[in-house]
C-alpha cells in the first residue's frame, strides 16, 4: 500500500519560484501567444481609454477640482494608500493569517498579489509610462500632451494598477459577489481619488484599473494550473536531458518541469 502523499506546505521557496518563473513567461509573454479574439479585446480596451480620454478627462479633471475641500484632501490620501504602501500591508495581512493559522489559500492570495503586483506595477506599467510619457494634469502641459522618454509618467495610472491587480487576485480566489464587490470598489475609489488629487487623468486611471484586472486575474489562472500540476507530480523538480544530434556536431537539450 503506498505511502499518504505528504502534506501540502503552506508555503515554499520552491513553489514560489515555480510561480514566478510560470508567470514571467505565461502573463509577461502572453501577448506574443494572443490569437484574433485576444487582439479583438485589447482593442476593444484601447478604444475605451481613448472614448474616455477624448469624452472625460477634462471635464472630471474641471470638476474635481473645482470641488477640493481640506477634508476631502486628507480622505484621498488616505484611500490612495491602497495603490502603494497599503495595499502591501492587505497582502501582508493575508500572508500573517495564513502562515500562522496554516490557511493555504490566504497564502495563496499573499503570494500571488505579491506576483501581480511585481508584474503589473513593476514591470507593464513603469514600462508604459516610459514609453508613452503623458504629463500629469498638474503639469499644466493639457490632456493630450504626449512626449515618449521625456519622463512624464502620467499613463496608466500606477496607483490604479496596483489596486486592481490586489482586488483582481483577492476577488479570483474568493469568488464571493460581496468579496469582488468591496475589493473593486476600493480599488475604484483609489482611482477616483488619484483623479481627484490632480495626478492623473480619467483615462489614465481606466488604463490602470484594465492592465492591474488583467494581471491579476492571468496571474491567478496561471498559478492555480502550477499548483495543481505540482500536486499531481508530488511538488518534484522534473529534468529531462535529450541528446542532439546533428550535422556538424551536437549538443543536448535540457527541459526542467516544476
Amino acid at each position: 500500500m503506498p505511502p499518504p502523499p505528504a502534506p501540502v506546505p503552506v508555503f515554499s521557496f520552491e513553489e514560489t519560484g515555480a510561480l514566478a518563473a510560470g508567470d514571467a513567461t505565461g502573463v509577461l509573454l502572453a501577448p506574443l501567444k494572443w490569437d484574433g479574439t485576444d487582439w479583438l479585446k485589447f482593442g476593444g480596451a484601447t478604444a475605451a481609454v481613448v472614448a474616455t480620454g477624448f469624452l472625460l478627462d477634462n471635464t472630471l479633471h474641471d470638476a474635481t477640482q473645482r470641488s477640493r475641500t481640506s477634508s476631502r484632501d486628507d480622505a484621498a490620501s488616505v484611500i490612495a494608500c491602497f495603490g502603494s504602501g497599503c495595499s502591501f500591508a492587505v497582502l501582508g495581512g493575508f500572508a500573517v493569517f495564513g502562515f500562522v493559522g496554516k490557511n493555504r489559500e490566504a497564502m495563496n492570495i499573499a503570494v500571488d498579489g505579491v506576483l501581480a503586483s511585481a508584474i503589473a506595477s513593476g514591470v507593464a506599467a513603469p514600462v508604459s509610462k516610459l514609453v508613452i510619457g503623458r504629463a500629469r494634469p498638474n503639469a499644466g502641459e493639457g490632456a493630450s500632451h504626449f512626449d515618449p522618454f521625456s519622463g512624464d509618467s502620467s499613463f496608466p495610472s500606477g496607483h490604479a494598477t496596483q489596486a486592481f491587480a490586489v482586488a483582481a487576485v483577492v476577488a479570483a480566489h474568493d469568488g464571493r459577489l460581496w468579496v469582488g464587490v468591496v475589493s473593486y470598489g476600493l480599488a475604484g475609489s483609489v482611482g477616483l481619488a488619484r483623479v481627484y488629487q490632480d495626478a492623473h487623468w480619467t483615462s489614465d486611471v481606466l488604463a490602470g484599473a484594465i492592465l492591474g484586472t488583467v494581471v491579476g486575474n492571468a496571474v491567478v489562472k496561471v498559478n492555480d494550473r502550477i499548483r495543481t500540476d505540482r500536486r499531481v507530480s508530488g511538488g518534484r523538480v522534473s529534468i529531462l536531458v535529450t541528446p542532439l544530434f546533428l550535422r556538424k556536431g551536437g549538443g543536448a537539450a535540457v527541459l526542467a518541469s516544476f
